[in-house]
Order: C-alpha cells, then structure tokens, then sequence
C-alpha cells in the first residue's frame, strides 16, 4: 500500500463516520491487534492505552459517552507524514459530570497495515474534563 491510498483509506473512512454520525466505519477498518493511545493526562477514565479492537470499540461506544457526550466530531484536515496519516479536526462535547460544553481541536495520529487501522494516537485537549477529574484525585 503506498502513502496516497493509506491516506485515501482513512480520509474515507473519517469522512464516512463523520457525514453518517456513526463510529461503524471506523470500527469495521480496525485490527484485531490495534493500540489506541489516548494522550490525556492520567487520572481519568479515559486516560492511557488500550490494547485490542475490543477494548478499542468498548472505549468508543462505552467509556468515552460515560465522561463525555458528542455532538459533533469532524476532521477536517487530512496529512500524511511517513508512515502514518495525521487527522486534524474539531469536536464540539458535553462533560456528563459538569454540563459544560467544549469546541476543541484534536488530532489522530493513524498508522496503517494491509488497509486496516494498527495504531491511532489521540491528541485531545480535555482540560475542562481533567480539571473535574483533578478534584476528585486531591480529595482521595
């Protein structure tokens, strides 16, 4: 797979879940053995890595909603750099814990092996979301 289809790849299957709302796409191109980096600081639930397309899918579709509510997510920007595809976008969430709503940037650093998903880096900027968590840590 050379660098342009690798980034036609994912650039379709963000485009997809974003015009559809709906995370299947990005699912369905995961591997079984896929890591998920989430780069938001410790001492939240969705903090660290997960390892596995289930552990992956359980993190979207379960974990992430507990803490946070979507209402939008869009990449917009789509860069290959080596190996890997860089997604940028937008995401506009609602913290469950507070009722504050955010429109934050994030990025996703994808890595690819025979058209399926082996690594993705998020990048999030989660500070309202780590601030509630902080509170929470100083009290224990």
């Amino acid at each position: 797979m050379d660098k342009i289809e690798a980034l036609n790849i994912v650039k379709n299957i963000y485009t997809e879940a974003d015009r559809t709302g709906n995370m299947l796409p990005i699912f369905n191109s995961l591997a079984e053995d896929v890591i998920f980096h989430s780069t938001i600081p410790e001492g939240t639930p969705i903090s660290g890595i997960f390892k596995g397309k289930q552990n992956v899918i359980n993190f979207y579709k379960n974990l992430l909603p507990s803490v946070a509510i979507f209402q939008k997510l869009t990449p917009s920007v789509f860069v290959m750099r080596d190996d890997r595809v860089i997604v940028v976008g937008e995401n506009i969430f609602t913290l469950v814990k507070s009722g504050e709503t955010y429109h934050r940037p994030y990025v996703n650093i994808i890595s690819l092996v025979d058209r399926l998903i082996t690594s993705i880096i998020l990048i999030q900027d989660f500070s309202g979301f780590n601030k509630l968590y902080q509170k929470e840590i100083k009290r224990c």
